[in-house]
């Protein structure tokens, strides 16, 4: 006997609201990353081929721009402009949970919500929790940071000093990177709960099928 299975059918990405705004969100992310954030890391090469160069130079200049004026602790770590190595050192090691993490979940997720498979689910779980650790931090660190128009500051705390257009232009855009984290937190566990709760109730069918079948 020959089971002929019926094969779901994929609804677009425009039916499916949050599956679109996570698609769009891993999208703009993927761009901000490989083109702000992981600047530090690209090699040589790419600074002096022509037509790269002139790329890299474009977005240099943007970081060193947004750096001067807010004063971003991740850009200053990242780019090794800290007065000591250990300083913010954790936020060097977010750049890299960008390259090891962040990165291949963006184009996995992409993939899969396309798909609308239910295995990225889990993928998606670990990467909110980790983005919620990650942005919660650089957000707490943005607020605490001395203040410039503090005239009692230390010399150290007047080197990491933001002005308060500065720290505002580092919170604005972090909004989205809690908000849709956080929505795609909360879903992620209701859509695994639901799959949890649906798979112990066909082992218990099974169950009771298989108990059924001994005692005829």
């Amino acid at each position: 006997m020959v089971v002929v299975r019926a094969k779901k059918t994929v609804k677009p990405l425009s039916q499916r609201p949050l599956d679109l705004t996570y698609y769009a969100f891993f999208l703009v992310h993927l761009v901000c990353t490989v083109c702000i954030d992981l600047l530090p890391l690209y090699p040589a090469f790419v600074q002096t081929t022509p037509g790269l160069g002139t790329v890299y130079r474009l977005l240099k200049d943007v970081v060193d721009g947004y750096t001067a004026q807010t004063n971003d602790p991740f850009m200053l770590a990242t780019w090794g402009l800290v007065e000591r190595p250990w300083e913010f050192s954790h936020l060097k090691m977010f750049m890299w949970m960008e390259v090891c993490i962040q990165m291949p979940t963006f184009v996995i997720g992409m993939i899969g919500l396309r798909k609308d498979t239910s295995a990225i689910y889990p993928l998606l779980l670990a990467y909110a929790s980790a983005a919620l650790v990650t942005t919660i931090t650089v957000t707490h660190g943005t607020l605490i940071a001395p203040s410039s128009a503090d005239t009692s500051l230390d010399t150290l705390s007047k080197f990491y000093a933001m002005s308060d257009l500065g720290r505002w232009i580092i919170l604005g855009p972090l909004i989205p990177f809690l908000i849709v984290p956080a929505i795609m937190w909360v879903d992620m566990m209701m859509r695994l709960s639901r799959l949890v709760k649906l798979g112990a109730q066909v082992e218990a069918t099974k169950e009771v099928n298989g108990k059924g079948r001994k005692e005829l």
